[in-house]
Order: structure tokens, then C-alpha cells, then sequence
């Protein structure tokens, strides 16, 4: 009964939007003079006329599953199958995340997670880029081309290969969390797909430069993700690919 009065309403709020869509046309072609001077070719008014517009396909499909024999077979969809066998998890917990965000948070958890998402990353990203910045000492340099003389593998570049990218990241997203900014939510997501992109460029640099990188890389396979977390990440296998941490 619900679904029937939703998609009801649905049709009537197309019905309202194509009616103030095409009353221009209606009372232009009611003044002949501005059709006259105004308007488009006999032909053009013609086809306008006869075509029916995206709003009332819709229209049409939507009073279609409106009929009863559309809402029986929709129900019969729902109700077929074993129950535990349809994947009933799966919807559970779409509806569950649906009903988080439309009111704003997970229940007990929210708290937690505004504390882990935001302070607290933003001072683990800040621990990453010091403790990157003291392990490369003179080797540290803006650029993505080497120009120190060693290769620095130990400290913190034993776990992630670009620390100082990875703090960086940590600290933008957890200021966005604290401020409640999407726009700098977005901003951080493009400035990981920047660095994502700077630390290729890099990565192709020092194997030029360093014969040995290309081992570290195969030993270290976290970008911008220490290993002990890149190992328990359920989109990545850290035994076959050395780019997980940039999600390639």
C-alpha cells in the first residue's frame, strides 16, 4: 500500500512538472501573432506535439507498476526463496547504513569514531610526517627527484614507503572530519590522488638512481599505509601487489 501511494504521488509530481514545462508552448500557441513572430516552424510544433517527452515515459512506466498485478509479482520477488539463502545480510545492513546517514550517525559508536576520525588521526599523521622527516635528515627535499646520496630503508620507511605523504593525508582528512567540511573532505581525496601520482614519479626517479629500490618496493609494499595495517585491509593482498597503499 505504501509503495502504491509513493509512486502515486510520484506520477502526480510528474504530471505538475510536465504541465508547467509545456505551458509556455500552450500559451504562446494560443496568441497567433506571437506564434507568428516566435514561435518555431509549423513542422517543429508539430513534432513537439506528437513526440512524448522523457517526463511522460516515465509517467507511463511508473502507472504501469502501479497495477496490481506489477505490485503481486513485486511482492512475490520479496517473498521467494528460503529465508538466510536470498542474502538478507546484504540488504540488512544496506538498510542499516541507509538509516545512519539520513539521521546522521551510528548509534554508541558516533562518538568514538568523530575522536578516531578526527583528533587522533590528525595526530598519527602528524607522528608519520616527523618521524619521515627525522629518518630522511639530509636526504629530505621538496622534490619528487632524489638528491640525496643514500637510500633510507629503515625507521618508519621499513613500514610505508612515503610517510610524509601518508601524514600529510592523515592530517587533511582528519580536519575535515573535526570541521564537518565535505568540501575539504573532497579537496583531501584529490590531493591523495595527487600524491598518489607525485610518488609514481618519484618511485621511477630513485629507481634510476638506486638499483636496490625496486627490492625495498617488493619488501615494502605499503605507499601510504604502515604494514601492519595494510595486512588487515580487505581490498588488498600485500604478498602480490607493491601499490596497495595508493589503491592502484
Amino acid at each position: 500500500v505504501m509503495m502504491r501511494l509513493f509512486l502515486a504521488l510520484t506520477v502526480s509530481m510528474l504530471t505538475f512538472t510536465s504541465v508547467e514545462s509545456f505551458s509556455p508552448l500552450t500559451r504562446t500557441l494560443t496568441n497567433p501573432m506571437q506564434t507568428i513572430q516566435h514561435s518555431s516552424p509549423p513542422s517543429t510544433l508539430l513534432f513537439m506535439s506528437n513526440a512524448p517527452s522523457p517526463i511522460d515515459e516515465i509517467k507511463v512506466k511508473i502507472t504501469k507498476i502501479i497495477e496490481q498485478d506489477n505490485l503481486n509479482s513485486i511482492l512475490g520477488n520479496t517473498l521467494n526463496g528460503e529465508f538466510g539463502t536470498r542474502g538478507e545480510a546484504y540488504v540488512a545492513a544496506q538498510v542499516f547504513l541507509v538509516l545512519c546517514i539520513l539521521f546522521g550517525g551510528l548509534p554508541i559508536l558516533g562518538d568514538v569514531l568523530n575522536l578516531l576520525c578526527g583528533p587522533l588521526l590528525m595526530i598519527a599523521g602528524a607522528a608519520a610526517a616527523i618521524l619521515g622527516v627525522v629518518d630522511l635528515g639530509s636526504s629530505l627535499s621538496p622534490w619528487p627527484v632524489p638528491t640525496g646520496d643514500d637510500l633510507v630503508t629503515d625507521g618508519i620507511y621499513s613500514q610505508m614507503r612515503h610517510p610524509i605523504y601518508a601524514g600529510l593525508l592523515a592530517i587533511m582528512a582528519g580536519f575535515s572530519v573535526v570541521t564537518g567540511s565535505a568540501p575539504r573532505l573532497l579537496l583531501t581525496a584529490a590531493l591523495w590522488y595527487l600524491l598518489d601520482l607525485k610518488s609514481d614519479y618519484e618511485e621511477k626517479q630513485l629507481v634510476k638512481e638506486f638499483a636496490e629500490y625496486s627490492s625495498y618496493r617488493e619488501a615494502v609494499p605499503g605507499k601510504f599505509f604502515p604494514q601492519a595495517i595494510l595486512a588487515i585491509l580487505p581490498w588488498t593482498d600485500s604478498d602480490n601487489d607493491s601499490n596497495n597503499g595508493s589503491f592502484e
